[in-house]
């Protein structure tokens, strides 16, 4: 009578001791913080023809590193134009930050023009008060990069979220023109060129890879040129900061 109660025991013990292949698993790696390692990123903007570029995506590169390679054929042939790098190297997990830049400092509010003349004095002097800048912007002109990467587990995938910037002063809008004998006033605001990539994106080391394809300005008129592109392409670069092992 007592050896069948045992045996109805045994599957409340299998029950309280859980599934057995729950105890196998192996644990997650952890994420690496590439704490001997740093994170080479350079940037490149490159403008070719819009139909060769087109040609190129249409005939499909066996990737993005494939692709750069063509479109360096196109340099050395003087058919695309390199025509901006970039480079910074960071920590992984930390922001960086490189500028190449001018600043532009441009008037953004004005005095309204004032007239004083009182009428009711004889022989006063009309006095004009020309329109004057009250604040003020500051741009900069030129390239910035700015990236936070994140190297993988496994040491070779890297995470870049990122936004290369490329800004031109194409010239100045005249708003308002006074001249006259009290005097000559010109009200004026920049016309600025902007070519801007915001994204993010995963690559491997030592690849390139195709951020985007933007229309440059047109050199003469500052406005869009649609004939052509400029290609940003990126390669991240991981480098070792262990000394070597003799």
């Amino acid at each position: 009578m007592k050896f069948p109660q045992a045996l109805c025991l045994l599957p409340l013990l299998s029950l309280a001791a859980g599934p057995l292949h729950a105890q196998e698993t192996a644990p997650a790696p952890a994420a690496t913080d590439g704490g001997d390692k740093l994170v080479r990123i350079q940037v490149e903007w490159i403008e070719v023809e819009a139909l060769q570029m087109t040609e190129l995506l249409r005939e499909g590169a066996a990737s993005d590193t494939a692709l750069r390679e063509s479109v360096q054929k196109l340099i050395e042939d003087r058919d695309a134009t390199l025509v901006e790098t970039t480079l910074v190297t960071a920590r992984s997990g930390q922001r960086a930050k490189v500028e190449s830049i001018h600043e532009h400092i441009y008037p953004t509010e004005f005095q309204a023009p004032k007239v004083i003349n009182p009428e009711e004095e004889k022989g006063s002097k009309t006095v004009l008060i020309l329109p004057h800048p009250t604040a003020f912007e500051t741009r900069n002109l030129g390239v910035t990069l700015e990236v936070d990467p994140v190297l993988g587990a496994d040491g070779k995938t890297i995470d870049l979220n990122l936004a290369p910037e490329l800004v031109y002063l194409v010239g100045e809008q005249s708003w308002a023109e006074y001249e006259g004998d009290l005097g000559t006033s010109s009200t004026r605001s920049p016309s600025i060129y902007t070519a801007k990539t915001t994204t993010q994106v995963a690559t491997t080391d030592g690849e390139y890879c195709l951020l985007s394809a933007q229309s440059p300005q047109n050199v003469e008129t500052g406005m869009t040129d649609g004939s052509r592109k400029l290609m940003a392409f990126v390669r991240v670069d991981v480098v070792s900061v262990s000394p070597p092992v003799k």
